[in-house]
């Protein structure tokens, strides 16, 4: 659900200014059917990306039981203290069967990334977007306000703004991966659309019971390349939010599979022993009235991975992503 304090999680790992590290060996897990379980994302520089594993690589055996699609299970087998080993046996590209010795240990968690796609003569920016995070938590700080200087959602894209480049006019295109993406704050996300998006633009209201609130774009965009959104049964909240009102303004085409429809707004209340819970306290419409709560985005184009495409490591979306941005001129 979207939250309206400054934390945010991604994978279950708090992302703040000073904790953006867990334990583990940095990948991402990701299954077709039942028990097809394989590799999504293999974090930088993590352990690993220096032991040898690659996205495609389908899991078959840990520390040598046999792996079933049970991901919460797979992930617990996974991992474990650092400094210790796990054994990962591996399927690539369907016939090699190789094993990996990795030590467990900290991983640092990036929540954008990006890079560059070339074919041809034609280039195209690909960013993925991992959560909508704030700056760590300051009690000394109550004013509330967000500071692009200082907030680390945009120092990030900004980052990146400037190298790779992916707000660069010579682009042929944007793909937005939001695949997994759980949400985050509303700052983050309204300033993330004022990228995008002419200012004073309606992007979506809250209601309570007290009444409704509108929420709309700050700033001039920074591109105006055509862009494709990815998203997936892991994306949430703030992240669907996005591709949502991106899809209905016309501003993006959305692929992938229907999003996870849990954008109920909540906000965190303290309880004893360290705990808390969170309370539902808004709804949230997009700009055409929609309601996403329990129903999700649905994609303009379908795409769903299939185990051929992990055995010739392919990634269905973004190459159908790429397909769509062939076919459009820059407006």
């Amino acid at each position: 659900a979207l939250k309206l304090d400054n934390a945010a999680y991604t994978q279950g790992v708090p992302i703040t200014a000073s904790t953006q590290t867990f334990v583990g060996i940095g990948v991402v897990l990701n299954k077709i059917g039942e028990d097809f379980v394989y590799i999504a994302d293999v974090l930088k520089d993590s352990p690993a990306e220096k032991a040898g594993l690659k996205p495609f690589d389908k899991i078959s055996a840990v520390d040598g039981q046999p792996v079933t699609g049970d991901l919460r299970k797979l992930s617990s087998m996974i991992r474990g203290k650092e400094g210790t080993e796990v054994v990962l046996q591996v399927v690539r590209e369907m016939d090699m069967i190789m094993k990996f010795t990795i030590t467990r240990g900290a991983v640092q968690h990036s929540f954008a990334e990006a890079k560059i796609l070339e074919e041809g003569d034609r280039k195209f920016a690909y960013l993925e977007v991992r959560g909508f995070v704030r700056k760590e938590y300051d009690p000394n700080d109550d004013s509330g306000k967000y500071d692009i200087k200082t907030e680390l959602f945009p120092r990030r894209i900004n980052a990146l703004a400037i190298d790779p480049g992916i707000f660069n006019a010579e682009n042929d295109g944007l793909i937005i991966d939001l695949r997994g993406n759980p949400g985050g704050s509303i700052d983050a996300l309204i300033w993330f659309f004022s990228c995008f998006l002419p200012d004073r633009t309606k992007l979506f209201t809250l209601e309570n019971k007290n009444g409704e609130k509108v929420y709309s774009s700050n700033g001039e965009p920074r591109t105006s390349v055509p862009i494709v959104i990815l998203i997936d049964e892991g994306t949430g909240s703030a992240a669907e939010i996005f591709a949502g009102t991106m899809q209905e303004r016309g501003a993006a085409t959305v692929v992938g599979v229907k999003s996870s429809g849990g954008v109920e707004v909540t906000s965190e209340r303290p309880c004893l022993l360290d705990s808390s819970i969170y309370i539902s306290e808004m709804q949230l419409y997009l700009p055409s009235g929609k309601c996403l709560e329990g129903v999700g985005v649905i994609p303009d184009f379908e795409v769903k991975m299939t185990e051929d495409d992990v055995w010739y490591c392919r990634d269905a979306c973004v190459e159908k992503a790429k397909e769509i941005l062939k076919n459009r001129s820059k407006k």
